[in-house]
């Protein structure tokens, strides 16, 4: 029941922005921060671990501790969502494919075809497109992790907060998400950095800025708006 309505009202701060004549206030913001601080339960703090959104290419990034491994596009559909993947060979290590491509093709674009079915196309270095395979079983591919599942799940999480950024900072511990106004962020800040002297070394200065709307929760305005997400 409280899921349903953290959802509704989610819903209702999506459709507030999207209307070209209403631009949301600062209370406004504060209150959708804090109905995503609702959604945003250690469960899904950990499916969301290390994987960065930008709106600019609507690109999902995936890093460990301050290495990108991949980073990838996802396309939605009902009949033919599409996943165009950069660093090939590790996106395939990630979701523990044994598929062996041609090295020569830095992106690779990964349609689902009828729920089973794999269509290949490879881009080179000079941005010529070659099919490489039209017909893969998609669970031959990839038979431990789907990563069809995995992206429509990152993306239906990052619609339901109505965010245009996700970021990592594994080396200080926290998260924060960037609100469609390009202007304010939510940061989640854990015991192990509340707790650490990196915190105030180096970020306290820009928390106190905001305000504390519960704990491990910062909500606060930047000076200027960040530059696509």
């Amino acid at each position: 029941m409280i899921f349903s309505k953290v959802i509704l009202a989610l819903s209702i701060a999506v459709l507030m922005y999207s209307c070209n004549n209403i631009r949301p206030s600062d209370k406004e913001l504060e209150e959708q921060a804090k109905l995503m601080v609702q959604r945003l339960d250690t469960s899904t703090l950990n499916f969301l671990n290390n994987w960065d959104y930008s709106q600019r290419g609507d690109f999902w990034t995936k890093s460990s501790r301050d290495s990108l491994i991949f980073n990838c596009s996802f396309y939605p559909s009902i009949d033919t969502p599409k996943i165009s993947a950069h660093q090939v060979d590790k996106f395939l290590s990630y979701f523990q494919s044994s598929l062996k491509l041609d090295t020569a093709f830095n992106k690779i674009q990964f349609t689902r075809i009828a729920d089973t079915t794999l269509m290949l196309i490879g881009t080179d270095n000079y941005g010529q497109d070659t099919l490489l395979f039209r017909s893969l079983s998609l669970g031959k591919t990839f038979p431990e992790q789907n990563p069809f599942d995995i992206l429509t799940r990152l993306t239906k999480l990052k619609d339901t907060l109505n965010v245009m950024g996700i970021a990592h900072y594994p080396a200080f511990g926290f998260i924060q998400f960037y609100l469609p106004d390009a202007r304010h962020v939510l940061t989640y800040l854990p015991d192990t950095l509340l707790n650490s002297s990196h915190l105030n070394k180096f970020w306290k200065a820009d928390f106190l800025k905001g305000k504390q709307i519960k704990p491990n929760w910062n909500f606060r305005k930047l000076e200027n708006p960040i530059d696509g997400g």
